[in-house]
């Protein structure tokens, strides 16, 4: 269907044109030099707004009512709002004044158009009836059923279909007989209006049998040479087609048709009515993804200006649906959303007809799915945000388990070569000048000879040794200092560090010296404390067995920690990774496969 404004534009742009033509008996003055001024297209709206304004205000002053009554017709062309508002009771006032029933008439059209842009059709309907009261007297066809096109189309948004259905069967019996180009307006362009009108209602009220012969006589009238110029009306037939066969539920035709007018269309609208009964026709066809294609474009023109027609409202209800079907929460709440906002526009915007609109959807039902879909989503969301929150955790505990499985490897790989494959397997045990069975019996030997010795220390419980109460460096005899040493060195040779119940008392005493000499030459000769001196001892000496003795690979931990000289698993396993940066158990794995 031809949108309303379009024939408010004609109507408003020749509102003024008998008046407009003239020109003033004033030296100073020049009405047409401001209107070409005000109608440039590039003027910013501040400033057109100013122009208006000085415009009224200099016609005010010469006393001029026809300059007057234009200049009001040509401020409600560019002004919104209630400005125009405004303008439109200036028009009805001062037509009043110059007292003619041509211009009462004119103003009433004038303030009917406006109304009707602002959605009050049933204040615009009035206008336009009292100024048909006013022009029926006259003998202006043109202007009479002009009008009387007009009345139609507002009856119809009204939903007086049959009532629009009968002023259109009128305007076509008078514009297929005279649709001649009269003041600059060419009504071959509203015999075409009203033929698509009238076959638009047809179909709406379900009143088929005539639009064929409407149809065909609208496709003969542009085929005529004399009209080749309003070719570009043919895709609007087509569609009107299309309406048809939808409104019949030929929805497979009405496919076909309103696709071929939308790729046949050469004007600048976007014609939603088409894409609306597409989308409509593919969904009862069984075509959802496609019917929600055609409604994208609906869709968006609700995103641009923030409402749309009312007879568009089904479409959201079916997007609604689909994504219901869908389960996507959030598109659901999307749609949801937009049906209460039309609503509340409807309700506003359009008063009139606002009862008397069609709805699938209650606005209370509507609101409780809305609330309902508010609480799942933040549930969705909060669930999301854990299990983003555990992905993130699992993803670091792998990354963290591939790198440390990389650096055992790694570390792996290097005391391996350090401790196997090299002959040497560590400080101060010298494998080739004793052979030693695999076996305690070699241990048996007790070197601690202190039965006064009662309170043992574990390797662990050892502290940093003491250093003296004046911090000085102790000083201790040469003889003495190569005696403790001759000590060590049997005492590392003979293994007698295997034995998890050496204490730095016991074996100051077996060395002949007390615990502050002996923790002062370990540290100067070994370079290190006690406790470690001790912990690498047995370690090196696990290493060195591990490499030896094949069949001590088959041990399990807490038997190579008591071989090794360790009170405990805990212990050596503790000591083993703090030294060597793997575990004891990780490394003999990889040792039994590598071997």
């Amino acid at each position: 269907m031809i949108k309303l404004y379009t024939t408010t534009i004609i109507f408003l742009l020749s509102l003024t044109f008998f008046h407009s033509q003239r020109k003033t008996d004033f030296n100073n003055f020049d009405f047409n030099l401001i209107k070409s001024k005000i109608t440039e297209p590039n003027l910013k709206s501040a400033e057109r707004k100013k122009l208006i304004l000085e415009l009224i205000f200099d016609v005010k002053k010469i006393n001029d009512k026809n300059l007057l009554y234009d200049s009001y017709a040509l401020a409600s062309q560019y002004t919104t709002g209630q400005d125009q508002l405004k303008y439109g009771d200036s028009i009805l006032m001062i037509g009043k004044v110059i007292g003619t029933d041509a211009k009462i008439a004119d103003a009433y059209i004038a303030k009917g158009m406006i109304l009707s842009t602002h959605k009050d059709f049933v204040g615009s309907l009035d206008s336009y009836l009292k100024a048909y009261d006013l022009l029926k007297k006259g003998k202006n066809g043109y202007v009479i059923n002009n009008l009387e096109y007009n009345i139609a189309d507002t009856k119809n948004y009204l939903g007086l279909h049959e009532e629009a259905r009968t002023s259109l069967q009128k305007t076509i019996a008078f514009f297929r007989l005279h649709h001649d180009k009269v003041d600059g307006t060419d009504y071959r362009l509203y015999y075409m209006y009203s033929l698509i009108s009238l076959i638009d209602t047809n179909s709406r009220t379900g009143k088929f049998g005539d639009n064929a012969n409407l149809i065909n006589e609208g496709k003969n009238f542009i085929k005529d040479k004399q009209n080749a110029d309003l070719e570009t009306l043919l895709p609007y037939l087509i569609s009107s087609e299309g309406m048809q066969a939808y409104y019949q539920k030929n929805y497979q035709q009405a496919i076909k048709l309103l696709n071929k007018s939308l790729s046949t269309y050469n004007d600048q609208w976007n014609h939603s009515n088409d894409y609306f009964f597409l989308g409509m026709s593919y969904w009862e066809n069984g075509e959802q993804d496609k019917a929600v294609e055609s409604f994208a474009v609906l869709d968006e023109e609700l995103d641009k200006n923030g409402k749309i027609d009312p007879k568009f409202r089904s479409a959201f209800e079916k997007l609604y649906e689909y994504y219901l079907k869908k389960e996507d929460k959030i598109k659901q709440f999307e749609y949801i959303d937009k049906l209460l906002m039309l609503h509340k526009v409807y309700e506003k915007e359009y008063e009139q007809i606002f009862p008397h609109l069609k709805t699938k959807y209650e606005i209370d039902k509507l609101n409780r799915e809305k609330q309902k879909l508010s609480t799942s989503l933040k549930e969705q969301r909060y669930f999301n945000l854990s299990l983003i929150v555990l992905s993130t955790l699992l993803l670091l505990g792998l990354f963290y388990s591939i790198l440390r499985s990389y650096r055992r490897k790694k570390q792996y790989k290097k005391l391996y070569e350090t401790y196997i494959l090299q002959n040497s397997v560590g400080s101060s045990v010298e494998e080739e000048s004793v052979d030693y069975e695999f076996s305690s019996d070699n241990y048996d030997e007790k070197f601690i000879d202190d039965k006064e010795e009662s309170d043992e220390i574990c390797e662990e419980e050892l502290e940093e040794e003491e250093v003296s109460p004046s911090g000085n460096t102790l000083l201790i005899n040469q003889t003495l200092e190569n005696q403790v040493l001759d000590k060590l060195s049997f005492f590392e040779k003979s293994r007698k560090f295997l034995d998890s119940s050496v204490t730095l008392k016991s074996l100051a005493v077996y060395c002949g010296t007390n615990t502050a000499y002996l923790s002062k030459i370990i540290n100067s000769h070994k370079k290190c404390n006690y406790k470690t001196y001790m912990v690498n001892l047995r370690l090196n000496y696990t290493m060195h067995l591990w490499k030896s003795r094949a069949d001590s690979r088959v041990l399990s931990i807490q038997e190579i920690a008591t071989k090794s000289g360790f009170s405990t698993a805990q212990s050596f396993s503790k000591n083993f990774l703090l030294k060597y940066e793997v575990s004891p158990k990780y490394f003999l794995q990889q040792l039994n496969k590598t071997q």
